[in-house]
């Protein structure tokens, strides 16, 4: 009796329809893509599952859940929907999911699928390439005279893998003979950098230009703009005088939005750099410096009202009493950065730019990751915001990228700086780590005493 009850309970379980185990995924979309998605960062996806029964009887479907691998999306799960509830044997249905929405760039994956509690990995197999234009700088010469030659530069650095062309339209300037406006950098892989300039001849006037970085993967495609200008010190001389008129009509009010900025004059010595400029109010004011010797390239500096000849004297300086190194931090150079014509409540922010050999980061084991500008600040050395732009920003510096690593960090003023760069610290060992060196060390003895015993016994 016993037997047939027992019989007959595994008949009515196998008969009952399976609720999932038997279905499978066998095909995954986004946006009608297969293989290697891609798509705009921020841009949306609806990417669709063919959920399978390929088992005899019905199967029943509650939910269906999309996982991506790792955080570059939205949301960390998304629900599908349309789909049956109920899968006849050998039929499919589709799973939707749909407001899909990427937040990082890069290649990425979604991990699984679930049917409800059972697992599926087909979607491992997608990758999504996340496209963006991380930045794009423009940078030229302020300043040039008619008929004179200047170049543009321009540099891109982008997300995700990407076919870039940059291009360049101008206006009261022309393109040199034998430039042409666009120029094409290829595919570029994911954090790749890609540059171009273009040499113009500058007309009478002010020459403005644009440069374009558009970017194609598939059927995706996108771009961003950055604009910049050359002036003409004879056009801005007679548009100075009309400009002058028009303030007056206008009861004055020109004069508290004034903005000129001249053409830096450069005095180079060894190891010491004086630059001096006249500028300010909305526009930063730009002083550059050409000695290979100071590390610093560029200082921009944002006042809250008009300057005139003012000056900037950046010095390499010896090691001070109160040092910006540690154990973990070693010192590349020590910065003075003197003033003249500027007090410190006209500053308003200062950036500076400078670069560091890569023999010197790779001679000491450093990571160019890990250079941060300090400043001395009341006897104490503050961490700046630094940030690595190697050939991304500005274009103007002609480093070697093989050479040296750009960097930009912002002050709230000037004084005596260290450029720094920290050692990749060593993770310590765990206490769980210790034990299990321990146990290893423990067992490899205990065997070893064996053996040995055992081979004594046999003589």
């Amino acid at each position: 009796m016993k037997g047939k009850i027992l019989i007959g309970f595994l008949i009515s379980v196998l008969l009952i329809p399976s609720a999932q185990a038997a279905l499978q995924i066998t095909a995954f979309t986004c946006n009608g893509q297969t293989g290697t998605v891609n798509i705009e960062n921020g841009g949306t996806m609806v990417c669709q599952a063919t959920v399978n029964n390929p088992d005899n009887s019905a199967a029943s479907i509650s939910a269906v859940t999309l996982y991506p691998t790792g955080s570059w999306l939205e949301d960390s799960t998304y629900s599908a929907s349309g789909f049956s509830t109920t899968v006849s044997a050998g039929t499919s249905t589709t799973a939707a999911f749909s407001g899909i929405r990427p937040t990082s760039s890069g290649l990425n994956s979604f991990s699984s699928i679930f049917i409800d509690s059972v697992r599926d990995t087909f979607v491992a197999d997608t990758t999504v390439n996340v496209v963006d234009f991380k930045s794009l700088t423009t940078s030229s010469e302020s300043s040039a005279t008619t008929g004179s030659t200047v170049t543009i530069f321009a540099n891109v650095l982008i997300g995700g893998n990407l076919d870039v062309t940059l291009s360049v339209s101008l206006s009261s300037c022309s393109l040199k003979s034998g430039e042409t406006s666009s120029k094409n950098l290829g595919s570029l892989s994911h954090n790749a950098a890609g540059s171009a300039s273009w040499q113009i001849t500058m007309g009478s006037s002010t020459c403005s230009y644009t440069v374009t970085a558009t970017g194609t993967k598939g059927a995706v495609s996108i771009s961003t703009s950055k604009s910049g200008s050359v002036t003409n010190p004879a056009a801005s001389s007679d548009s100075g005088s009309s400009g002058s008129s028009s303030s007056s009509s206008s009861g004055g009010s020109g004069g508290a939005t004034k903005t000129t900025t001249t053409t830096t004059t450069t005095t180079t010595t060894l190891g010491k750099n004086e630059a001096t400029a006249s500028g300010g109010g909305k526009e930063p004011i730009t002083f550059r410096f050409d000695d290979s010797t100071l590390s610093v390239t560029e200082i921009i500096v944002k006042t809250l009202g008009e300057v005139t000849n003012a000056k900037i004297t950046a010095s390499v300086v010896s090691e001070p009493a109160i040092s910006a190194g540690n154990e973990t931090g070693v010192v590349y150079k020590y910065l003075k950065i003197d003033k003249e014509n500027i007090k410190d409540n006209d500053i308003s922010e200062v950036t500076l730019v400078f670069t560091v050999e890569n023999s010197w980061l790779s001679g000491n084991n450093l990571d160019s990751d890990l250079v941060v500008l300090k400043r001395l600040e009341s006897d104490v050395w503050k961490d700046l915001l630094t940030k690595k732009i190697g050939v991304d920003k500005p274009a103007f510096i002609k480093w070697d990228i093989y050479v040296k690593t750009g960097y930009e960090a912002k002050s709230p003023g000037l004084s005596l700086f260290a450029i720094v760069a920290h050692k990749t610290v060593e993770k310590p060992k765990t206490a769980e780590n210790i034990f299990v060196s321990i146990a290893l060390v423990t067992a490899f003895m205990v065997i070893a005493t064996v053996l040995f015993l055992r081979h004594h016994h046999k003589l």
